[in-house]
């Protein structure tokens, strides 16, 4: 982000802020969407959404004034290069908050298919694989690096913790499974697994136990 001293100058408002945006090689652009009117916006399309479009920088619009830290960041991925980018950028501007990734799931040709008489029952099969595959894309993006701000060696206090939105965190299914079924905890990476710990028994040595006599 970069801060320039008044006055900004003249020139078209897009053109202008996308261009200094360039020149001191801004890391994000920070616009209201208040402004223009209701006519306007419909018809042109507002100053924010077209400074949006035009820009090569990340944009952040913001309607009004945060009164706290943002908590939970929506983040849009596609899977392509710019996934990963929008996902860092997402956490350097809200390092604190929950990230919800999410991916809109099509099945290729779906309304071809259908006008061509496939059974509903395939389609549901089709849409389902994409949905599979899509979860499964998603785990491979969704590397998040975690700051833990709590360290304790109790359950309770790490779940208590979470259902208080203080972060994510490694739980037992047995101690939130209530918490799932109620819907105040959520899974954020179903998929994901510890790795696999042995449990070993440690006894006395025999060779302090005297020997048996004959």
């Amino acid at each position: 982000m970069c801060r320039r001293p008044d006055p900004f100058g003249v020139g078209h408002p897009v053109q202008a802020l996308t261009r200094y945006a360039d020149e001191v090689d801004a890391s994000l652009m920070v616009t209201g969407t208040r402004g223009a009117s209701f006519f306007r916006g419909v018809v042109f399309g507002s100053t924010a959404e077209r400074i949006a479009k035009r820009s090569s920088r990340p944009v952040l619009m913001v309607r009004q004034i945060p009164h706290a830290a943002y908590r939970r960041v929506l983040v849009p991925v596609d899977f392509s290069e710019w996934s990963r980018s929008s996902i860092d950028l997402a956490q350097k501007v809200a390092p604190q908050a929950t990230l919800v990734l999410t991916h809109a799931v099509e099945i290729p040709y779906e309304g071809r298919l259908r006008l061509s008489g496939v059974a509903e029952s395939v389609l549901a099969r089709y849409r389902q694989a994409a949905v599979l595959e899509a979860r499964a894309r998603l785990q491979g993006v969704a590397s998040v690096k975690v700051t833990p701000r709590l360290r304790t060696n109790s359950g309770d206090t790490c779940r208590v913790a979470a259902l208080h939105d203080q972060g994510i965190g490694l739980q037992p299914s047995f101690l939130i499974g209530p918490d799932l079924l109620a819907g105040t905890l959520v899974e954020v990476m179903p998929a994901w697994r510890s790795i696999d710990l042995g449990v070993y028994a440690v006894c006395p040595s025999r060779k302090f136990v005297a020997p048996r006599s004959g």
